[in-house]
């Protein structure tokens, strides 16, 4: 550069001006030539760069905490407490309503008038995902007088605290002893008359064995294909459509192990984070938790996308078909998310 400014120097106007454009061309065409060699073309870069966002978001959703601390230390101190609490080794143990009509000390006479009552009921006789069809209500008070709270979809599945005879009817006490994200939607108490429901059977929620005569029990769901397949050893127990999680709240790729399962949950948005939607959905059925940032296995009352990406990073299946899977699938169970 030295000494192309003394020569410079010696140069009229119009000739400086010209060697001048002359230098930068020689430069830029050099500079190109360079870049050609050691860059990648326009494609390259775009397919890099669909990749590192794709590796970046997962690697994102694994580091942000779905799952506030709260309620992951409520699972923690549930997690086997509530397997105890809600199942019964037998009738001692059952909660019962008297028979008023019956004047008698003798327990085992009164055993015979008892309405035993489960620890968990599914809402079977109501509207369809979208609200087709004629939904359950939820009264504040155990009458059909009583103000409506809310509406009720098939396949939601509630914990129940109490059973109670009014209006020559039996009515269930739904009642939310879990940690709940935004308490302040929920506001006094819940009943729903039995005649709508079916009471979950005791073999349902008791934990299943981790074998089979076939071999040990796996889980793969497969984003690509939107398909979750249940293994015993080599054979097939479940082959199902899912819905997993969306751009921005994907579905975390991994192996992963079952580490609680609870039959109801209390799902709500929006999850700071994660997702800006706000929603709200009581009765989240049939749940397997598989990572403490929140990703669960569980059924969805609320829509009929299954095979198409649909969550918010969970994994959803039909209500039917996630009790079946809960049914036979017990706490350590490896699940394996690829694509």
């Amino acid at each position: 550069m030295i000494g192309f400014s003394r020569i410079m120097m010696y140069m009229n106007i119009a000739t400086r001006t010209k060697a001048l454009l002359l230098f930068v061309s020689i430069v830029a065409i050099f500079s190109l030539l360079i870049l050609q060699k050691h860059s990648l073309s326009f494609s390259d870069i775009a397919i890099l760069e669909n990749q590192e966002t794709f590796e970046d978001l997962h690697r994102e959703v694994a580091r942000k905490n779905i799952m506030p601390n709260e309620m992951l230390a409520d699972i923690q101190q549930r997690k086997f407490a509530e397997l105890k609490s809600q199942t019964f080794q037998s009738s001692e143990q059952l909660p019962f309503i008297e028979d008023k009509s019956l004047h008698t000390n003798n327990k085992e006479e009164l055993k015979k008038t008892v309405l035993f009552m489960p620890s968990h009921i599914k809402i079977a006789d109501a509207c369809g995902p979208y609200f087709e069809g004629e939904c359950l209500n939820v009264r504040r008070q155990p009458s059909t007088k009583s103000d409506i709270v809310t509406q009720l979809r098939s396949g939601q599945v509630f914990k129940v605290s109490e059973i109670i005879e009014s209006e020559e009817r039996l009515w269930y006490k739904i009642m939310f002893d879990e940690w709940i994200r935004y308490p302040e939607r929920l506001k006094g108490d819940w009943y729903v008359a039995a005649d709508f429901v079916h009471p979950i059977e005791l073999n349902l929620l008791t934990e299943p064995s981790a074998t089979t005569s076939a071999g040990v029990k796996r889980i793969v769901v497969d984003l690509s294909d939107q398909k979750l397949t249940a293994y015993e050893g080599e054979k097939v127990f479940m082959e199902e459509d899912v819905s997993t999680g969306t751009i921005g709240a994907v579905t975390p790729r991994g192996t992963f192990a079952v580490f609680y399962r609870t039959p109801s949950r209390y799902m709500q948005g929006p999850i700071p984070g994660i997702t800006d939607d706000a929603y709200d959905l009581p009765g989240v059925p049939w749940n397997l938790y598989f990572t403490e940032q929140g990703a669960v296995i569980h059924g969805a009352y609320w829509h009929n996308n299954f095979g198409n990406n649909w969550s918010h990073g969970c994994v959803n299946l039909p209500p039917e078909k996630a009790q079946k899977l809960f049914a036979w699938t017990p706490v350590g169970t490896e699940v394996t998310v690829q694509d």
